[in-house]
């Protein structure tokens, strides 16, 4: 199912950006830890910490885990792998001091913020999952008063200087030094727990009192904690009866003030909000007005308009989204003019006047802030201009949206049949006569987005027509290709993720599993579609045909299918007033539950924002599966959960834009292999990796690869490169400067 990067001959789109850069991979390293306290140590200084052994227990059976890896140098025995929630991680083992019995230890020297002694225990693939942990053990006085050799009784938890135990390396007495820690949008850096930009400050009106004031802070919710001494206890003092992050909502634009009372028994946090006026107020759609001056040599005008960040087909105006648009008509009012009016929503605009695809002018990109938006593009000495202020003689005019060629054309296309089969139909009398393949890709039941289905040539209508398999009610996209090239449906208006959009009205039927002998929940409500798309979660009453009797009962919204049953299958009725679906239910004997973690851009981590899309790896689809909470797990850092139920051992899993795919993550694949009831799965957005303990999560940088594009005639008028899963969303369109008859490429990724 995963996409990879192609070239057709789809849309022509300018990107003008000549940028070379080198591109590497990163790799994701994991810790099932919180940040703790932070050394202070020069990197050339080295200390070996002795760990006292546990009766029974030899140096080689425990490793050591230090915090800021890349920041420091480890020199220990040879690395055993740490399962269970580690995520099978390498770490270095102890080594033996013959000088000192019962001691193992390892030479540090570097930057460490925290360190565990972890005592594995080899499984069958050499793997311990069940490791025995001595954390949160590293004492910051080690590196202040420059000690060569530090020794730590697990049984006390306390460090000595030396191994006989008899001078204690005190830990310093605990500062009112308070840093607020937190999302970027908030804090500025993100959850830096040394950062001196946050810390409160004493108030000269009470001493007792911190507080810290964040300007200008956007609309959003905001997860953050306020830390004590956190240059000597690191993340180990929150203030707070608990580890738990706190949160803070802004309806709008606001100023923040977070303040405490350090004889508050309770450790609250007072967090006063004053809305901030928008100096441009937020839009749900604009009115678009675009006046292009012809140049002499043109003949025509045509509009090529595109919204969002992957320039997606703008609704009601997807006529004009395929290459090279839709005609202009003149201006009434303005001589040489051209000019159209559009009403659209609040992504950014694109636009490329052409002369029937022939010459083209410069893109222009526009940013909706305001509710009527206008532009003039004229040519200045061969330099084409773009300004929202109209010329000192220009006359106010009203204007219509680009000409639609399809405008009172007989072909309907879709059509809903009765029998919710769909039929889709493209004219093959005008610009697309003559093809040799036309095919519908989508997400319609019997199409996907590689093979399609074809489309046959009806002489009689003049058309390319095919008819769908039976669709179940829902929300669908697609596409026609049409000889290799991507087309929205001409005849279709309505659009969803830059594709045609069509709506099979009626109740949903979903599939579910349940295991014999066990009372199984069946769906609480089930989504109900009308023809415009809108949905409603309505609750059925279920019940089963006569024929199951002997072997089914529904009692309390549960199904229960007996041990022993004969059945695979058991169709359930689903009823809603006048209405019926079917909840299909496989029969299995084990059913597996699938936690999944979803950790992300800042604008998907909402149950709102994102939901999971989940299949059995080389079977059924086990449909999208909403997100139920965001939790902040043990990492300190936020995450979606979903719950997967499957009998599958083997699944795949994409994390996507809710209801559609906007965005959307690379494939995910988990092997169950040892049939563990329950599972918690990991994902992080630009890893492509599924992981089964909390991984380490880095900051994605952001950076350009570099396509050369040869074609040998150097035809490249139309032509872009399509990419997918490039961190940038779920497509980026792009079309490069062609020097020496080779077209050069930017393409944007991050990781």
């Amino acid at each position: 199912m995963e996409k990879k990067t192609t070239f057709q001959k789809k849309h022509s789109i300018v990107k003008r950006v000549l940028s070379f850069v080198l591109v590497f991979a990163m790799i994701l390293t994991m810790g099932a830890f919180s940040q703790m306290g932070q050394i202070v140590a020069k990197a050339a200084d080295t200390v070996k910490l002795y760990f006292e052994l546990p009766e029974g227990t030899n140096a080689g059976d425990w490793a050591v885990n230090v915090w800021n890896k890349d920041d420091v140098t480890v020199t220990g025995g040879s690395d055993v792998r740490i399962g269970g929630t580690w995520g099978n991680q390498n770490k270095p083992s102890l080594l033996t001091d013959n000088g000192k019995e019962g001691w193992g230890y390892v030479s540090v020297s570097g930057k460490v913020s925290g360190l565990q002694f972890v005592k594995w225990v080899k499984d069958s693939d050499d793997t311990t999952t069940n490791p025995t942990v001595y954390g949160d053990c590293w004492n910051v006085e080690i590196s202040k008063q420059e000690l060569t050799e530090a020794y730590y009784a697990p049984s006390k938890k306390i460090w000595y200087k030396e191994s006989e135990k008899t001078n204690e390396i005190k830990e310093p007495e605990i500062q009112n030094v308070f840093i607020l820690a937190g999302a970027s949008g908030l804090a500025g850096s993100n959850w830096n727990h040394t950062d001196k930009n946050n810390q409160l400050k004493q108030e000269e009106s009470n001493p007792n009192q911190y507080s810290i004031t964040y300007k200008g802070i956007a609309k959003g919710v905001y997860e953050y904690k306020i830390l004590q001494d956190p240059e000597n206890k690191g993340w180990s003092l929150p203030w707070g009866p608990d580890n738990n992050n706190r949160k803070v909502e802004l309806e709008q634009k606001s100023d923040v003030t977070f303040t405490i009372d350090i004889t508050d028994q309770e450790k609250g946090v007072t967090v006063d909000i004053v809305k901030v006026q928008e100096s441009e107020p937020s839009v749900d759609t604009a009115t678009i007005t675009m006046h292009f001056q012809k140049p002499d040599a043109w003949n025509s005008v045509y509009a090529y308009i595109k919204e969002g960040g992957a320039w997606s087909a703008i609704s009601g105006y997807s006529y004009a989204g395929v290459w090279p648009g839709a005609e202009v008509e003149r201006d009434e009012k303005n001589e040489g003019w051209y000019s159209f009016s559009i009403t659209k929503g609040s992504d950014e605009f694109h636009c490329i006047f052409s002369d029937n695809g022939a010459k083209k002018a410069d893109t222009i990109n526009s940013t909706i802030s305001k509710s009527n938006i206008e532009i003039w593009q004229y040519v200045d000495e061969d330099t084409y201009m773009a300004t929202d202020t109209a010329p000192a003689d220009w006359v106010d005019s009203t204007s219509n949206p680009p000409i639609n060629p399809n405008a009172g054309s007989s072909i309907k296309s879709p059509v809903v049949n009765a029998d919710r089969t769909i039929t889709v139909k493209l004219d093959a009398t005008g610009k697309y006569a003559g093809s040799e393949k036309v095919l519908l890709m989508g997400t319609l039941n019997g199409t996907d987005w590689s093979t399609g289905l074809a489309m046959a040539l009806d002489s009689n209508e003049g058309v390319y027509t095919v008819t769908t398999p039976v669709q179940n009610p829902g929300i669908y996209g697609y596409k026609f290709t049409v000889d290799g090239n991507w087309i929205t449906d001409p005849m279709n208006e309505s659009t969803i993720d830059g594709n045609s959009k069509v709506v099979v009205p009626g109740i949903a039927s979903v599939s579910m599993q349940a295991k014999t002998g066990e009372a199984t929940a069946l769906p609480t409500t089930l989504k109900q579609y009308d023809a415009a798309g809108n949905v409603t979660e309505v609750k059925p009453v279920y019940s089963v045909d006569d024929k199951y009797a002997a072997d089914v009962t529904i009692a309390d919204g549960k199904i229960t299918v007996k041990e022993g049953t004969a059945l695979t299958e058991v169709s359930v009725d689903a009823t809603i007033g006048s209405e019926t679906a079917t909840v299909t239910v496989a029969v299995v004997g084990e059913i597996y539950t699938y936690n999944v973690y979803f950790h992300g851009k800042t604008e998907h981590m909402s149950t709102e924002a994102a939901d999971l899309w989940a299949w059995e790896d080389g079977g059924a689809n086990l449909g999208p599966i909403d997100f139920t909470s965001l939790e902040t797990l043990e990492d300190g850092n936020q995450w979606l959960k979903a719950t997967v139920t499957t009998a599958a051992t083997k699944i795949g899993l994409i994390t996507r834009s809710k209801g559609g795919w906007d965005w959307q993550t690379v494939n995910h694949f988990y092997t169950n292999k040892d049939k563990a009831e329950e599972v918690n799965l990991y994902i992080v957005e630009n890893d492509n990796k599924t992981y089964t303990t909390i991984p380490e999560i880095r900051e994605s940088r952001k950076r350009n690869v570099v396509v050369e594009y040869t074609r040998d005639k150097a035809d490249y008028e139309g032509w872009n490169i399509y990419s997918w899963n490039t961190g940038m969303g779920s497509g980026t369109e792009i079309y490069g400067d062609v020097t020496n008859g080779v077209a050069y490429m930017s393409v944007p990724v991050e990781d």
